[in-house]
């Protein structure tokens, strides 16, 4: 493989790995509400369930914001269009 289709490999890795962790708590919020039914926003568990709720919401948003990251590192096209977009002078990255 050449360099190019190895740096793919790693960004699509990366983007996946970070996907599954960042929905894991999304999974173990909705396994929770399906064996105990008092973890809801009415039962038992109404604590519980805000703070995992909120951790769930925050991964989410976490995963969306990070992939900006990853695309700009592995990505030379999206790292011209994005510098281009916000009128970044490339000079600034190198130092």
């Amino acid at each position: 493989m050449s360099a190019k289709d190895i740096q793919v490999v790693q960004s699509v890795v990366v983007v996946c790995i970070i996907f599954i962790l960042s929905q894991l708590p999304f999974l173990l919020y909705s396994t929770a509400r399906l064996i105990e039914p008092e973890f809801s926003d009415k039962g038992r568990y109404v604590y519980l369930f805000r703070l995992c709720t909120t951790i769930s919401l925050t991964c989410s948003f976490l995963n969306a914001s990070v992939n900006i990251f990853v695309y700009f590192t592995y990505n030379s096209k999206y790292r011209a269009a994005f510098l281009t977009i916000f009128n970044v002078d490339q000079k600034i990255l190198r130092r």
